[in-house]
């Protein structure tokens, strides 16, 4: 359980920073209570475009017509995308609450079971994926799972014309750790470096490259909800590392 009661060494907190935290803590609930309703309510009827999309297709192909197939193709296309933007929505909403109690994390073992989810795409597109010897940190298992695959994720997606190569390395610091992903993709130019992390900022058209503008986004929430900070360092053309902070147990 959660408490407004200041980490030890901290000045004690003052009547409108705990109104402040409570305020946030209200706003981030709402926050996911409507991901929640919004999912519910948005997937079962795109659910249903693709159903009836793919029938349509199998039952009267003759009589669509090759530009009627075609549409049908695009309304699969396109309801599948919906799809994954309502879940990203979800995911980003819930970010910043812990799904779970805090505990021990082995981020070794968290590494592990992210390697394993993306094996398929990992496969796909020839990427290496390598790891140092990652620390031990007091957090929310899910969440962090959710940070390391969506910062993987995020380098394959943004892969140059060569295969992905991202590295994740660790620095231990005075009282945290700084933990970097590094990759060989397309980079990011200076002047774009805070829209990356602002939600649906996208800086390419989703024909170009598939994604909602919402993985860094939630990315720097979970890093924001365990105490730490998150940037980027990256110039167009020169792929990109994003940093982050994770406090000591």
């Amino acid at each position: 359980m959660t408490t407004d009661t200041p980490p030890a060494g901290q000045p004690p907190l003052s009547d409108g920073d705990t109104d402040t935290i409570r305020a946030l803590r209200e706003s981030n609930q709402a926050l996911s209570e409507f991901g929640h309703a919004v999912s519910h309510d948005l997937k079962a009827p795109l659910r249903h475009i693709v159903t009836y999309s793919d029938m349509l297709r199998e039952m009267y192909a003759e009589q669509l017509g090759e530009n009627g197939v075609k549409f049908t193709n695009r309304l699969v296309v396109n309801a599948r995308r919906a799809t994954a933007l309502v879940e990203d929505l979800l995911a980003y909403a819930e970010a910043a609450e812990p799904r779970d109690e805090k505990t021990t994390v082995d981020l070794n073992a968290i590494y592990h079971e992210v390697i394993d989810n993306l094996q398929d795409t990992i496969e796909e597109s020839k990427a290496y994926v390598v790891a140092n010897d990652l620390p031990k940190v007091t957090g929310h298992a899910s969440r962090l799972r959710q940070l390391l695959q969506n910062l993987i994720e995020n380098a394959i997606r943004y892969k140059s014309a060569a295969p992905p190569v991202i590295g994740i390395s660790v620095a231990t610091l005075e009282n945290e750790y700084l933990l970097s992903v590094q990759d060989n993709g397309i980079g990011i130019a200076p002047e774009f470096h805070a829209q990356v992390f602002e939600p649906l900022k996208r800086l390419h058209s989703r024909d170009e490259i598939e994604g909602s503008g919402l993985g860094l986004a939630a990315s720097r929430r979970i890093v924001e909800l365990h105490g730490g900070k998150m940037w980027l360092e990256s110039e167009e053309g020169q792929g990109a590392t994003f940093f982050f902070t994770l406090p000591k147990p």
